[in-house]
């Protein structure tokens, strides 16, 4: 019995990641740490992009709906990567960020107008329908082979940089002892790397599979979630803590002042006493 999984699979997915993008923001304009939390919206926002156009390549009735699909999909990949740059230079506390987050910017740039010249996107040189995949479980997707070319090998090597960088950083930031959040981020990067690998067997014709990055996509939008959320509740809690801290110095010097003043008045009526004790023996001597 055939079970149709992976396109509504995909709808879902980019739902959850598109509601995921926004939430995050809302918390980045209220925030402090807006640069972190909007970069990881667009990053969200694009994988969404890429879900919604991979599925609509898998549904495509002709060579020309899915060069179409492939356009947008291959598009949405392109942006995410500035995206992504951004946000793990940000996450994983790179100090000079700007000057490679603009080069890595300008490159996929480039890429994405040669994307939009492409009949076929960056994907394929040339393109015809060869039936349908069948998955074990039944499910029927278009599938089109294609021939692909040098744009397709720099565009995958490129994008294979930036997640070699991707996970450099998450060393430097385990080794700095941010070990939770360098294991959610180390775990998210190896998750796109095997998807972009698998993807790339797919195009050069080495196996006959779907395409699982936005799976992947789907995956990092979830544990980065959780970990900026944990990281969240830490400073939180740290705040909290200060903030009671501080409270209890205020209530201590309070306390302290409270007693001082106590002790200056009980001095000026000791005074006044032995002064009119004075005056009155004093008076005494005098008649």
């Amino acid at each position: 019995m055939a079970v149709d999984l992976i396109i509504p699979a995909l709808w879902i997915c980019s739902g959850i990641v598109l509601y995921t993008g926004v939430q995050a923001a809302m918390v980045g304009f209220a925030g402090k740490r807006a640069p972190l939390y909007l970069t990881f919206s667009l990053m969200c926002l694009c994988a969404a992009g890429y879900q919604l156009s991979l599925a609509a390549y898998y549904r495509a009735p002709s060579v020309a709906a899915a060069a179409d699909a492939l356009q947008w999909q291959f598009g949405f990949a392109l942006m995410f990567h500035p995206a992504f740059f951004g946000f793990v230079a940000l996450y994983a506390g790179q100090r000079r960020i700007k000057p490679w987050w603009i080069a890595v910017t300008a490159i996929f740039a480039a890429l994405f107008a040669v994307n939009l010249a492409s009949p076929f996107s960056l994907r394929f040189t040339a393109m015809a329908a060869d039936g349908a995949l069948r998955l074990p479980w039944g499910d029927m997707l278009a599938y089109f082979r294609g021939e692909a070319g040098v744009w397709n090998v720099l565009a995958y090597s490129v994008s294979w940089a930036v997640l070699g960088w991707a996970m450099a950083r998450t060393a430097l930031q385990f080794r700095r002892g941010e070990r939770r959040s360098a294991t959610f981020l180390a775990v998210c990067v190896a998750l796109l790397m095997i998807a972009g690998v698998q993807g790339a067997m797919i195009d050069w014709g080495l196996i006959d599979s779907f395409y699982t990055a936005g799976f992947a996509f789907l995956a990092l939008a979830a544990l980065m979630s959780v970990s900026m959320g944990m990281e969240l509740r830490d400073r939180t809690m740290k705040l909290e803590a200060t903030t009671s801290d501080l409270h209890k110095e205020i209530e201590r010097r309070q306390r302290g002042e409270q007693q001082i003043y106590r002790m200056a008045y009980h001095d000026d009526l000791t005074g006044l006493a032995n002064r009119a004790l004075f005056h009155e023996h004093l008076s005494e001597t005098v008649e």
